[in-house]
């Protein structure tokens, strides 16, 4: 069961990546199908309580993300996509691979911002909009404002820090 739970998220991940990089946005659908098989691999792993689980791990996630949504610092679709990853793996397994995930895309953001010469503008952006406490008031990112030039595509990211956990446990 394992295996086949490991391939649907991989295959998730990939099509989210592909759809992603593709037209910048990540499908319900496979959202949904993502939800759908985590309730289907957990009932009939553990039963009730199992499914019970699965979808309360897929609602903190969509909770705390819709946080970080508010202030448009992730985008709705990339925080559905980790509550599949939740729901499928489960919380500290969600968790070690947004670790990953993020620490990946801040390479990639980094090594983006130095080419474009875009890195200290964008670090002075965030520190005011954090110590000047527009956190919550204002969007952090607007894309009237700043363009695309600093957004980074997490899909991606998300498949390959996937990966990455999926290696390291073998």
């Amino acid at each position: 069961m394992l295996l086949l739970q490991n391939a649907v998220l991989g295959i998730l991940l990939l099509a989210a990546a592909f759809c992603d990089l593709k037209k910048r946005k990540v499908p319900n659908v496979l959202v949904l199908i993502g939800w759908l098989f985590s309730l289907i691999f957990h009932f009939l792993q553990c039963g009730l309580e199992g499914a019970f689980k699965s979808v309360m791990t897929v609602l903190v996630i969509l909770a705390t993300g819709f946080l970080l949504f508010l202030i448009r610092a992730v985008g709705a679709g990339d925080i559905k996509l980790c509550s599949v990853i939740g729901g499928i793996q489960g919380m500290a397994v969600c968790v070690h691979i947004l670790a990953v995930s993020v620490f990946l895309a801040g390479i990639w953001s980094f090594a983006k911002l130095t080419k474009k010469r875009l890195l200290a503008k964008r670090f002075r952006y965030a520190w005011s909009y954090f110590t000047a406490g527009e956190a919550g008031r204002k969007l952090y990112y607007d894309k009237s404002r700043d363009g695309t030039d600093c957004t980074i595509l997490l899909a991606p990211f998300l498949a390959a820090g996937y990966l990455l956990v999926l290696l390291e446990s073998f």
